[in-house]
Protein backbone atom coordinates (compact mmCIF):
# COMPACT_ATOMS: atom_id res chain seq x y z
CA UNK A 1 0.00 0.00 0.00
CA UNK A 2 1.38 3.30 -1.16
CA UNK A 3 0.09 6.24 1.39
CA UNK A 4 -0.25 9.55 0.17
CA UNK A 5 -0.73 13.02 2.41
CA UNK A 6 -0.87 16.57 1.71
CA UNK A 7 1.44 18.98 3.99
CA UNK A 8 -1.98 21.51 3.21
CA UNK A 9 -5.18 19.99 2.53
CA UNK A 10 -6.65 23.25 2.41
CA UNK A 11 -4.45 23.91 -0.82
CA UNK A 12 -4.55 20.65 -2.51
CA UNK A 13 -5.66 17.26 -1.90
CA UNK A 14 -4.50 14.04 -3.03
CA UNK A 15 -6.38 10.56 -2.95
CA UNK A 16 -5.53 8.69 0.20
CA UNK A 17 -3.92 5.29 -0.84
CA UNK A 18 -2.89 3.17 -3.99
CA UNK A 19 -3.06 -0.28 -3.69
CA UNK A 20 -0.36 -2.71 -5.65
CA UNK A 21 -1.14 -6.65 -5.68
CA UNK A 22 0.59 -9.57 -6.80
CA UNK A 23 -1.67 -9.06 -9.94
CA UNK A 24 -1.06 -5.34 -10.49
CA UNK A 25 2.36 -4.75 -9.26
CA UNK A 26 3.31 -3.92 -12.92
CA UNK A 27 0.12 -1.30 -14.07
CA UNK A 28 0.93 2.28 -13.68
CA UNK A 29 -1.51 3.80 -11.36
CA UNK A 30 -2.23 7.12 -11.83
CA UNK A 31 -1.89 9.76 -8.05
CA UNK A 32 -4.64 12.45 -8.31
CA UNK A 33 -3.82 15.72 -6.66
CA UNK A 34 -6.95 18.53 -7.06
CA UNK A 35 -6.12 21.68 -6.43
CA UNK A 36 -8.25 23.43 -3.55
CA UNK A 37 -10.25 26.98 -3.59
CA UNK A 38 -9.82 28.21 0.24
CA UNK A 39 -11.52 31.24 -1.05
CA UNK A 40 -8.78 33.73 0.65
CA UNK A 41 -6.80 35.68 -1.47
CA UNK A 42 -3.73 34.28 -0.65
CA UNK A 43 -1.71 34.19 -3.67
CA UNK A 44 0.30 30.97 -4.94
CA UNK A 45 0.63 28.55 -2.33
CA UNK A 46 3.35 25.72 -2.11
CA UNK A 47 2.21 22.09 -0.48
CA UNK A 48 4.25 19.07 -0.55
CA UNK A 49 2.74 15.06 -0.65
CA UNK A 50 4.75 12.73 1.05
CA UNK A 51 4.32 9.08 0.63
CA UNK A 52 5.04 6.19 3.00
CA UNK A 53 4.92 2.29 2.07
CA UNK A 54 3.19 -0.08 4.20
CA UNK A 55 3.09 -3.79 3.50
CA UNK A 56 3.16 -7.42 4.85
CA UNK A 57 6.10 -8.25 2.21
CA UNK A 58 9.25 -8.16 3.73
CA UNK A 59 11.12 -6.58 0.37
CA UNK A 60 8.72 -3.62 0.90
CA UNK A 61 7.99 -3.30 4.73
CA UNK A 62 11.01 -1.58 5.26
CA UNK A 63 11.21 1.21 3.13
CA UNK A 64 11.97 4.53 4.09
CA UNK A 65 9.62 7.26 3.44
CA UNK A 66 9.82 8.48 -0.26
CA UNK A 67 11.05 11.26 -1.42
CA UNK A 68 8.10 14.00 -1.02
CA UNK A 69 6.68 16.03 -3.97
CA UNK A 70 6.37 19.90 -4.36
CA UNK A 71 3.66 21.15 -5.69
CA UNK A 72 2.08 24.90 -5.63
CA UNK A 73 -1.66 25.86 -5.99
CA UNK A 74 -2.04 28.86 -7.97
CA UNK A 75 -4.60 31.24 -6.68
CA UNK A 76 -7.68 31.97 -8.38
CA UNK A 77 -9.98 34.15 -6.27
CA UNK A 78 -9.70 37.43 -7.26
CA UNK A 79 -11.51 40.38 -4.65
CA UNK A 80 -14.92 42.02 -5.43
CA UNK A 81 -18.12 42.63 -5.26
CA UNK A 82 -21.02 40.27 -6.39
CA UNK A 83 -23.84 42.94 -7.46
CA UNK A 84 -27.06 41.49 -8.53
CA UNK A 85 -29.13 43.46 -10.88
CA UNK A 86 -31.97 45.63 -10.08
CA UNK A 87 -34.96 43.39 -10.26
CA UNK A 88 -37.00 46.57 -11.99
CA UNK A 89 -38.24 49.46 -11.66
CA UNK A 90 -39.34 51.99 -8.90
CA UNK A 91 -42.61 53.97 -8.86
CA UNK A 92 -43.21 57.35 -7.36
CA UNK A 93 -45.63 55.00 -5.28
CA UNK A 94 -43.78 53.55 -3.24
CA UNK A 95 -43.37 50.82 -5.05
CA UNK A 96 -39.60 48.88 -4.71
CA UNK A 97 -37.33 46.67 -6.33
CA UNK A 98 -34.75 45.27 -4.74
CA UNK A 99 -30.84 43.87 -5.39
CA UNK A 100 -28.09 42.16 -3.33
CA UNK A 101 -24.81 42.69 -2.69
CA UNK A 102 -21.75 40.08 -1.50
CA UNK A 103 -18.10 39.72 -1.77
CA UNK A 104 -16.12 37.51 -3.89
CA UNK A 105 -13.55 36.20 -1.38
CA UNK A 106 -13.13 36.10 2.08
CA UNK A 107 -11.75 39.35 3.43
CA UNK A 108 -9.01 39.09 6.03
CA UNK A 109 -10.79 42.73 7.72
CA UNK A 110 -14.37 44.14 7.92
CA UNK A 111 -15.35 45.63 5.25
CA UNK A 112 -18.09 48.31 5.24
CA UNK A 113 -20.06 49.30 1.76
CA UNK A 114 -22.02 52.45 2.14
CA UNK A 115 -24.77 53.21 0.10
CA UNK A 116 -26.25 56.49 -0.95
CA UNK A 117 -28.61 57.42 -3.86
CA UNK A 118 -27.56 59.28 -6.19
CA UNK A 119 -31.30 61.77 -6.41
CA UNK A 120 -33.47 61.48 -3.22
CA UNK A 121 -35.90 62.99 -5.26
CA UNK A 122 -36.62 59.93 -7.15
CA UNK A 123 -35.16 56.68 -5.01
CA UNK A 124 -33.76 55.51 -1.45
CA UNK A 125 -32.11 52.47 -0.11
CA UNK A 126 -33.57 50.28 2.54
CA UNK A 127 -29.97 49.95 4.18
CA UNK A 128 -27.47 52.93 4.25
CA UNK A 129 -24.43 50.55 5.33
CA UNK A 130 -23.64 46.84 4.62
CA UNK A 131 -21.22 44.97 6.77
CA UNK A 132 -19.12 41.81 5.55
CA UNK A 133 -16.56 39.85 7.49
CA UNK A 134 -14.59 36.40 7.52
CA UNK A 135 -18.27 34.51 8.34
CA UNK A 136 -21.16 36.38 6.50
CA UNK A 137 -18.86 37.17 3.34
CA UNK A 138 -20.27 34.87 0.96
CA UNK A 139 -23.81 35.39 2.31
CA UNK A 140 -26.34 38.17 -0.05
CA UNK A 141 -27.66 40.93 1.62
CA UNK A 142 -30.53 41.97 0.14
CA UNK A 143 -31.14 45.77 -0.45
CA UNK A 144 -34.42 47.41 -1.06
CA UNK A 145 -34.78 50.66 -3.17
CA UNK A 146 -38.20 52.15 -2.83
CA UNK A 147 -39.48 54.90 -5.26
CA UNK A 148 -40.36 58.83 -4.40
CA UNK A 149 -43.02 60.87 -5.29
CA UNK A 150 -40.92 64.34 -6.35
CA UNK A 151 -44.58 66.07 -7.14
CA UNK A 152 -43.25 67.16 -11.06
CA UNK A 153 -44.41 65.43 -14.50
CA UNK A 154 -40.94 64.81 -15.45
CA UNK A 155 -41.33 61.76 -16.99
CA UNK A 156 -39.43 57.99 -15.71
CA UNK A 157 -35.78 59.13 -14.05
CA UNK A 158 -33.24 57.42 -13.97
CA UNK A 159 -31.01 57.42 -10.86
CA UNK A 160 -28.31 55.02 -9.23
CA UNK A 161 -27.51 53.58 -5.78
CA UNK A 162 -23.81 54.01 -5.25
CA UNK A 163 -21.17 52.57 -2.77
CA UNK A 164 -17.91 53.79 -0.81
CA UNK A 165 -16.18 50.53 1.14
CA UNK A 166 -14.37 51.25 4.06
CA UNK A 167 -11.85 48.66 5.27
CA UNK A 168 -8.76 47.70 6.28
CA UNK A 169 -8.08 44.91 3.92
CA UNK A 170 -5.97 46.09 1.14
CA UNK A 171 -7.55 43.81 -1.33
CA UNK A 172 -11.09 45.25 -1.23
CA UNK A 173 -9.99 49.11 -1.23
CA UNK A 174 -12.12 48.85 -4.11
CA UNK A 175 -14.91 50.77 -5.99
CA UNK A 176 -18.32 48.96 -6.42
CA UNK A 177 -20.38 49.32 -9.41
CA UNK A 178 -23.44 51.94 -9.24
CA UNK A 179 -26.77 49.66 -9.46
CA UNK A 180 -28.43 52.11 -11.96
CA UNK A 181 -32.74 52.38 -11.55
CA UNK A 182 -35.26 54.39 -13.41
CA UNK A 183 -38.00 55.87 -11.06
CA UNK A 184 -41.65 55.73 -13.21
CA UNK A 185 -43.10 59.00 -13.23
CA UNK A 186 -47.22 58.84 -11.93
CA UNK A 187 -47.25 62.60 -12.27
Amino acid sequence: ILKMLSSAPLEGSVDPQLVFTPENWKVPQTVIITGQSDDKVDGNQEFYIYFKVESDDIKYSNFLPLQKVKLINIDTNTPGFNISLISGPTREDGTFATFSFYLNTQPDSEVTVNLQTSDSTEGLPSLSQLTFDSENWNIPQVIKVSGVDDQLNDGNQPYSIRFTVQTNDFNYLLKPTDVNVINEDLD
